[in-house]
């Protein structure tokens, strides 16, 4: 007998910008985003929307990444701009001392939301548990091999485990400050969409711990 269904007012306990719930059994779902729950993430002062497109050579041709903000799309992808209480952001990479260093996140499994998703991958990824959470917009990827899919961009403040055991392909967290992160990143300097979502979570950043002590 299958589980009852009961829609309920509830918000998600780290996403607040996700719509209405709905419990199953002693579960409980969230369903899309409410409108206007995405900020607004428009280009940095100087940067127009035409300049945010990266084009990538691969053995099936040629991959497009293009930033489309707040737009209102169901990604396939998540990826997060991670940080601690300290300030440092989480990169994960492939092998200890490897330069590929990319962005902790990865695909989207049926019944999940993008949230639980990036829970997911965060911790099996780096060990690290979400905090708190916010969107910071979305990039369309057209790839002649696959087709088009949407990939979701994130801040969150994260906290790491002491014990680290990586599984799947990372082998290796990283933690570096936010004015090495675009060197660092696989990336950071090829794409511009990088230096776009770093202003972005900065700006969280700022608004979260509010301005700096006088010196």
């Amino acid at each position: 007998m299958p589980a009852a269904r009961e829609r309920v007012a509830e918000p998600h306990p780290i996403d607040p910008g996700l719509g209405a719930a709905e419990r199953i059994g002693d579960r409980t779902r969230y369903h899309g985003r409410r409108r206007g729950a995405w900020p607004r993430c428009r280009p940095r002062r100087g940067v127009g929307t035409d300049e945010l497109v990266h084009h990538r050579e691969s053995q099936g041709g040629t991959i497009t990444y293009a930033w489309i903000g707040d737009a209102d799309v169901v990604p396939a992808r998540v990826q997060t701009l991670a940080f601690t209480t300290d300030g440092d952001m989480l990169l994960v990479g492939g092998a200890p001392g490897d330069a590929e260093l990319w962005l902790p996140g990865g695909g989207i499994e049926a019944g999940e939301t993008p949230v639980e998703a990036l829970a997911r991958e965060l911790l099996e990824e780096a060990a690290a548990t979400v905090e708190a959470i916010r969107p910071l917009g979305a990039q369309r990827v057209d790839d002649p091999a696959t087709g088009s899919e949407f990939h979701a961009f994130y801040w969150s403040r994260v906290t790491l485990a002491h014990e680290y055991a990586p599984v799947h392909e990372v082998r290796e967290r990283r933690l570096v400050r936010p004015d090495d992160f675009l060197d660092v990143l696989s990336w950071g300097r090829s794409d511009p969409t990088a230096a776009l979502l770093l202003d972005l979570a900065l700006a969280i950043e700022r608004e979260l711990r509010g301005p700096a002590p006088a010196p």
